[in-house]
């Protein structure tokens, strides 16, 4: 009888030139470069996790799990975990945006710059825009760079790109082109920039005591990147949490995920996905993945054997609002993820979530293509103006026709709400306009929102 395959010891032997093995303790693994570190953790049911985090701004950029059933496979996955740790050498270089009036100065300004990188060693990679594109690209960048003839723009910018460093240039730098008093402004502005922020802490919900363990699995798109996430709750306290962004989804990996901590945890009493789409009596419609009406519920049931609780992000999200407040008893939340027409909403009346005939209440998508008919759509979502503009035409209409006493508005491309209240005002009395809130960091309200919606069916159930 061949022994069994000691995955742990056989990663030990794959010593490299190229990195550094730390065995962290029997059940973790380091493999450390000078640009990221890869960890692979072993837990019981022979389940595995590698993870890859970045050593420039602590961003998981690789997160993977699974069950080790077969040694090709595991030996495969393996290999891309490290193709994927080098990788990060060539994809290390910090992304900066020069910003200025037409960027012609600027597109000289940064191909001076790009040339002189290797020589000075250093692994920034410029590009110039002109300022009108700096919100279409700017999301994709680490730092964005405003010219001196532009500097007024820097509050409004900075305003709408929370996430990213946004810096004005001093005009004696820029006006001389001077590349390494850029470099060494560049460094100086991002050493107390780029930290691991604390996680966002609201306290407990109201009405949160429950007595089962849970699993709460969801998924966030937002484009260029998605965001896979999940909480394990034990008697309604979070235990575990877990973050990921990632270039691109499916729905696999959110199965491997559930996969993984159903091994790990075998007393998970249920498990709750929160996916962006309409949910029916647990069948998904999902046009971004090509997804329609799937029995969903079905083969989740099958694969699990556990109680299974499927159900749209917003409307999770929107439970989770209504829970960490006593103000407001009707509220509505907004989602418009970055450069897209495609909003979703949550919405509870008189306390109660309402989710409509199969699920349709708050799909926005259906509405926007009625009340548009203009050809500058896709330069309105790539503007504060222009999508401030787009989300008041979209509440026009809930608002007559439910009228809440506050809207939750998440769109990074708009945080100001004094905006979107006065494109309101040419539509609706101010009287009738609600509390407009912006909201955002959803990751926390979204897993809250997760175990809320467990709550919500148990009791509707009489469990």
């Amino acid at each position: 009888m061949a022994p069994a395959f000691d995955f742990h010891q056989w990663i030990l032997s794959r010593q490299n030139a190229s990195y550094i093995i730390e065995e962290i303790n029997e059940r973790t693994i380091h493999l450390k470069t000078a640009y990221a570190t890869a960890e692979i953790k072993s837990y019981p049911e022979n389940t595995y996790e590698f993870s890859i985090r970045s050593n420039n701004d602590g961003a998981v950029t690789f997160y993977l799990h699974f069950a080790l059933t077969n040694e090709d496979h595991a030996v495969t996955l393996f290999n891309e975990l490290v193709a994927s740790l080098l990788k990060q050498k060539e994809t290390a270089p910090t992304k900066v945006l020069l910003c200025c009036s037409s960027g012609m100065t600027t597109n000289y300004f940064a191909s001076k710059l790009n040339d002189s990188m290797e020589f000075l060693h250093h692994t920034y990679v410029f590009k110039a825009v002109s300022f009108n594109k700096v919100y279409e690209l700017g999301f994709q960048y680490d730092i964005i760079v405003i010219a001196p003839q532009v500097a007024y723009l820097y509050a409004k910018i900075r305003n709408v790109l929370q996430d990213k460093l946004v810096l004005t240039m001093p005009a004696h730098i820029f006006a001389a082109y001077d590349v390494p008093a850029t470099i060494r402004f560049l460094d100086e502005a991002r050493a107390p920039f780029y930290h691991t922020p604390e996680a966002e802490t609201l306290g407990k919900p109201r009405n949160a005591d429950i007595r089962f363990n849970i699993l709460a699995v969801g998924l966030l798109i937002d484009l260029p990147k998605t965001t896979l996430l999940y909480r394990l709750y034990k008697e309604g306290q979070p235990v575990e949490t877990e973050t990921t962004l990632r270039e691109s989804t499916s729905l696999q990996d959110l199965i491997e995920i559930m996969d993984t901590q159903t091994k790990r945890h075998p007393d998970i009493d249920i498990i709750c996905l929160s996916i962006p789409g309409t949910v029916s009596r647990g069948r998904l419609t999902q046009p971004f993945y090509g997804i329609e009406d799937y029995d969903l519920l079905q083969k989740l049931r099958e694969r699990y054997h556990k109680r299974i609780i499927i159900c749209n992000n917003s409307n999770a999200i929107v439970m989770a609002l209504h829970a960490y407040q006593t103000s407001y008893h009707s509220l509505v939340y907004h989602s418009q993820p970055t450069g897209s027409l495609i909003a979703g909403e949550g919405i509870v009346i008189h306390d109660q979530l309402v989710t409509g005939k199969n699920g349709i209440a708050g799909e926005v998508q259906y509405l926007t293509p009625v009340m548009y008919f203009s050809d500058h759509l896709k330069e309105k979502i790539w503007t504060p103006e222009g999508m401030a503009e787009i989300i008041a035409r979209e509440l026009v209409s809930m608002i007559t026709s439910i009228g809440p006493e506050a809207v939750f508005i998440r769109c990074a491309l708009t945080p100001d709400m004094d905006m979107i209240r006065n494109f309101l005002t040419n539509y609706l009395p101010v009287t009738y306009i609600p509390d407009l809130i912006y909201v955002r960091n959803i990751t926390e309200y979204l897993l809250t929102g997760e175990l809320m919606m467990v709550i919500r069916e148990l009791r509707n159930n009489n469990l």
